[in-house]
């Protein structure tokens, strides 16, 4: 049912800004540590849930937006050096997005992330009863979901076909705007935009982590370092991010007439293609 998809669309986006914020407001309040320890790190466990729900999710409905992404980010994995091969195989089960891709991801979807998600929630749980933490905004938050999902329909998404699987056309989600940002900013320093999507969001989540045994006002620093970084890659470097309503679909590329034949045409091989796009990549064609 069309309410039933917004709910599930809007409700994973505002997971990722609702457990965002959580997050920034113990590293601003400086309860990262102590007694705060296990509160602020199932806080940050819930943000990677978030967003892996996202990332994951965003392929099974194998739309053009989905597909294109995961080569997307398939290719950014494969430009890291010397294991990057072996980190996009992982990655999409293969060189490229298809069926193996799609069950991989479903199973974490559905399967791992979901049990993380009761460790941390249950955890959750347990610091708010020992705080008498209100219940109350959660409700709030419940209805303004609600509210959202009846106004608003999820965005209509085109199927993809095989060709989307070889093609990058697609806009960054807006929850990887910033990665995005950050991978055009380092390219610009000798083709190093692998780092950029991937080793500094690594050094942003280590120091987030570290947090919960450094000093208190470590994690206000922290948190203007991390913030002010993300800002200037996402509006600086980002560009557009896909439309949060609407079609989501990539462009479609223009059809290119060719002469009249006879005779048939054979279908695209991915697997020759694929060997094509490792070569592209290994001689820095990019």
């Amino acid at each position: 049912p069309v309410p039933l998809r917004a709910f599930h669309y809007w409700g994973s986006a505002l997971l990722i800004v609702h457990c965002a914020a959580h997050v920034a407001a113990h590293l601003w309040t400086g309860r990262t540590g102590g007694e705060w320890r296990v509160r602020f790190l199932a806080s940050v466990a819930l943000f990677a849930c978030a967003f892996g729900f996202q990332i994951t999710g965003n392929l099974l409905p194998w739309d053009k937006h989905g597909v294109q992404s995961a080569a997307i980010e398939g290719t950014i994995a494969a430009r890291i050096p010397a294991v990057g091969g072996a980190i996009r195989t992982a990655m999409l089960n293969g060189d490229v997005p298809s069926g193996g891709t799609i069950m991989l991801w479903w199973a974490i979807h559905r399967f791992l992330l979901p049990a993380l998600l009761v460790v941390t929630v249950a955890l959750l749980i347990s610091e708010r009863r020992k705080r008498r933490a209100s219940g109350w905004p959660a409700v709030g938050i419940l209805a303004f979901l609600t509210t959202l999902a009846v106004a608003i329909p999820a965005p209509l998404a085109s199927r993809a076909v095989p060709e989307d699987a070889m093609r990058y056309d697609a806009l960054s989600s807006w929850y990887t705007w910033a990665a995005h940002g950050s991978l055009v900013l380092w390219d610009r320093f000798g083709g190093l935009g692998w780092f950029g999507a991937s080793g500094m969001l690594v050094l942003l989540a280590l120091g987030t982590l570290a947090a919960s045994v450094l000093p208190p006002k470590f994690g206000r620093v922290w948190l203007g370092v991390a913030a002010g970084y993300l800002a200037v890659c996402a509006l600086g470097f980002g560009g557009r991010f896909a439309p949060l309503v609407g079609r989501s679909a990539p462009p479609t590329a223009p059809k290119i007439a060719t002469p009249a034949t006879t005779e048939a045409v054979a279908p695209k091989d991915l697997v020759l293609a694929a060997r094509g796009a490792k070569v592209y990549e290994a001689q820095g064609c990019g």
